[in-house]
């Protein structure tokens, strides 16, 4: 008796759960739209508040690289140039740098310039290998990263050699002045004034850096 009595209960449970999927059928929650995410960056355009540029002369084997390209591509002719970019000089081979009438980067040969950010509040630049002379009007920091060494350019002229076969950075500043920051193996930050007529040169090994020479004062070449 006992057992058929828990037969009876059981089979009263099933049939139950068996009507309220008949009379209370199963409603599919809608699913969700996938979501679209817009966003104004371009990978192939650079920010529309970032300065722009032109290689204003150029001689010799010159190469580009795009902001969406892997590899450089020789140019025939001068041509525009945006934040995220590279020009590179062959042998025998130089080219010149315009940002807005403000900035001039005149590139030697066998060089290679990054314009990492060229963002009015500060243009940022990597000298990778060779000689660049750098001409700032002081209307913004012009800041080039060369090994492990910062220059932060603002009204002046200097010149800037990267020897990568001994890991050494020379700044010669011929008219204004320019900061040298980098950090020591111990990892203290060092920040050193050099002035016109003055030379630093900077170790990549030791991580160090000396000045030299007796500093000038001359007008630079965006005075008037």
């Amino acid at each position: 008796m006992k057992r058929i009595l828990i037969f009876v209960v059981f089979f009263l449970i099933g049939l139950a759960v068996a009507l309220s999927f008949t009379y209370f059928p199963y409603t599919k929650l809608p699913i969700a739209a996938p979501l679209h995410i817009t966003t104004q960056f371009s990978l192939a355009k650079a920010p529309s508040e970032s300065l722009q540029g032109k290689i204003a002369t150029m001689s010799g084997a010159i190469s580009w690289l795009s902001r969406v390209a892997v590899h450089p591509v020789q140019i025939s002719s001068p041509r525009q140039v945006q934040q995220g970019e590279a020009l590179y000089t062959g042998k025998n081979s130089d080219a010149g740098i315009a940002i807005q009438n403000n900035a001039y980067f005149y590139l030697f040969s066998q060089t290679q310039l990054s314009l990492i950010q060229l963002l009015p509040v500060n243009v940022v630049l990597q000298q990778n290998k060779g000689t660049v002379m750098y001409s700032g009007s002081g209307k913004y920091a012009i800041s080039v990263v060369s090994l492990h060494l910062v220059t932060i350019i603002g009204k002046g002229e200097m010149t800037i050699a990267v020897n990568n076969s001994k890991n050494t950075v020379t700044v010669t500043v011929t008219k204004g002045s320019a900061q040298e920051g980098y950090d020591d193996l111990q990892n203290i930050s060092h920040m050193v004034t050099v002035d016109a007529g003055q030379t630093f040169s900077y170790d990549d090994i030791t991580r160090t850096g000396t000045v030299t020479g007796k500093a000038i004062f001359l007008p630079s070449f965006f005075a008037h």
